[in-house]
């Protein structure tokens, strides 16, 4: 049995797998985007590079997505959550301006950036869907899936970037073998920086409720609330520890450098490689920083079926 699972799931990748489709001449279906650094700093007006848009990925191939506005954090409003502390009646509960990877309400919000316009240029992005990589990038042309070097001169041209998303995915099932490895907001990835606060620091308030919804300890500072709870979980005879609780609350963002390519499943369900084109700040006053992705999307030539699980 467990033979002739593979030998279907085989057979399913090599005929109805997603591939990358490419026009001869202009290819309409690689697409770009341009996002900006995402700060809701409200006090009473807003920070000078205030901005709460986001980016979601399209569902029409005529389309490059759009950029919402996450408007439940606009004007100094704020998002909360909260889980219990295991083994008391107490909860914790985390206020915040910056969403966590489930919460957000589209596909990628742009955390930070540094080195804007130098080869060192990267970015901190905070992705809602699942992705893999670096697939390959500006100066490790490998294949992810064979680690064969391939020629390429690095370049933002449409054609050169399909003829680049050929070289990493030579295969229609190429696409479904790195679909099956990526992780939920990246948290396998090796460039993830996992956090229990959502940065910058300075941006989460953090308070433990009674049974009756009553203030029992509140800060804006993780090592106090590590200490609180520890005490909380002692008292209580728990052998959790305080970083335990607050594990619930991490969140996953990922630094990419320019020329870096990403497999990403949008929260819309569709597939799509990633270009980290560029990371940059603008020429005029207030110099918001914003990074430019291109993208072209993963094809279905018949619909993937789930890889079969083998015991």
């Amino acid at each position: 049995m467990r033979f002739l699972l593979i030998l279907i799931s085989a057979g399913f990748l090599t005929s109805c797998c997603p591939e990358f489709v490419f026009e001869t001449n202009v290819d309409t279906r690689v697409r770009e985007v341009t996002i900006t650094r995402f700060n809701p700093t409200f006090t009473t007006v807003p920070a000078p590079d205030y901005s709460v848009h986001t980016y979601r990925f399209p569902s029409d191939i005529q389309s490059s997505g759009d950029l919402p506005n996450d408007f439940r954090v606009q004007n100094g409003q704020a998002l909360t959550r909260e889980v219990p502390i295991i083994g008391t009646t107490l909860r914790l509960r985390m206020t915040t301006q910056y969403p966590q990877n489930s919460l957000l309400n589209s596909d990628i919000i742009v955390i930070g950036t540094g080195g804007q316009g130098t080869a060192n240029a990267r970015a901190l992005l905070r992705f809602g869907g699942t992705l893999e990589g670096p697939l390959a990038t500006s100066t490790e042309p490998l294949s992810l899936l064979t680690g064969v070097p391939r020629r390429f001169a690095f370049s933002a041209d449409a054609n050169l970037f399909g003829q680049r998303v050929r070289d990493i995915l030579p295969s229609q099932s190429a696409v479904q073998v790195i679909s099956a490895i990526a992780s939920a907001f990246g948290a396998t990835m090796t460039n993830r920086r996992t956090q229990t606060i959502n940065a910058p620091v300075g941006t989460v308030q953090w308070t433990v409720l009674s049974a009756d919804g009553g203030t029992v300890f509140t800060t804006n500072n993780t090592t106090a609330l590590l200490s609180q709870l520890q005490t909380i979980l002692t008292g209580a005879g728990s052998t959790l520890t305080g970083q335990s609780i607050i594990r619930q609350f991490e969140t996953t963002d990922i630094e990419v450098a320019v020329g870096d390519y990403y497999y990403y499943r949008a929260i819309n369900g569709l597939e799509f490689i990633l270009l980290i084109e560029d990371v940059r700040q603008s020429t005029a006053t207030p110099f918001l920083q914003r990074v430019t992705i291109k993208f072209a999307q993963a094809i279905p030539s018949g619909g993937c079926p789930p890889v079969p699980t083998v015991p």
